[in-house]
């Protein structure tokens, strides 16, 4: 056999591809589905894509990750068509570069990691797959501070994160800003993970999409697996 094509079927058949879904309702009311693919190699995330539907099922946008720079800040692209507006990041000379596009108009500001120091920099769904991969280190810790990338604002904000419940079965985060005057209008964002299986299970916070007025919304979303 070909050596090449030898190597080629011992890289497909180390990587693994998992799917799950998650319905976000927001006072009650279903408002879009989301259909996560993500593709292992080992226990380590390679790529991840969120498409996110409405109810009939039209596509209101979609989020595509690699993690191939960084885990915990993974290049991405979140393209939200209802709001017409797509912004994450990207890596220029390994630096990775935030940018935000509003129809032809794009927005870019370089990141130094010299200027963000005292936190594990987190952006995209970096943080989810970082906790997938370190939970039990996670709970050890009991709390970690975290600088978010937000691209949408070409920002880094502060925030930290608290193991706020434990059992063998299931761990409980909070996450908050650390600023005591933006705490006041940020709401916390609540995660539950399946401790032994290391899966989300659900999440309560800020949504990833704007709703149908370019607002930002709160949203509860439950998870479950193929």
């Amino acid at each position: 056999m070909n050596l090449f094509y030898l190597g080629l079927l011992i890289a497909a058949a180390a990587a693994t591809t998992q799917t799950y879904r998650g319905e976000a309702r927001s006072g009650g009311e279903l408002v879009y589905r989301e259909l996560h693919t993500v593709t292992f190699e080992g226990e380590k995330p390679l790529r991840s894509e969120t498409v996110y539907s409405d109810p009939a099922g039209v596509e209101l946008g979609r989020l595509v990750n690699d993690y191939g720079p960084s885990l915990a800040l993974p290049a991405h692209e979140m393209d939200d068509k209802r709001a017409k507006n797509a912004h994450g990041i990207r890596y220029r000379q390994q630096k990775p570069e935030m940018f935000n596009r509003d129809g032809e108009k794009e927005e870019k500001e370089t990141l130094d990691s010299g200027d963000h120091k005292g936190g594990l920099l987190v952006g995209g769904q970096g943080l989810h797959y970082y906790l997938v991969v370190n939970l039990e280190e996670i709970v050890k810790k009991g709390k970690l501070p975290l600088k978010f990338v937000i691209p949408g604002r070409l920002d880094v904000y502060d925030f930290y994160l608290r193991v706020i419940g434990a059992t063998p079965e299931r761990v409980n985060l909070e996450i908050e800003i650390d600023n005591w005057i933006l705490k006041l209008f940020a709401p916390k964002l609540e995660l539950t993970y399946d401790r032994k299986q290391r899966r989300l299970l659900n999440y309560r916070g800020l949504s990833n999409l704007l709703d149908p007025r370019k607002k930002m919304m709160n949203v509860e979303i439950n998870y479950r697996y193929d």
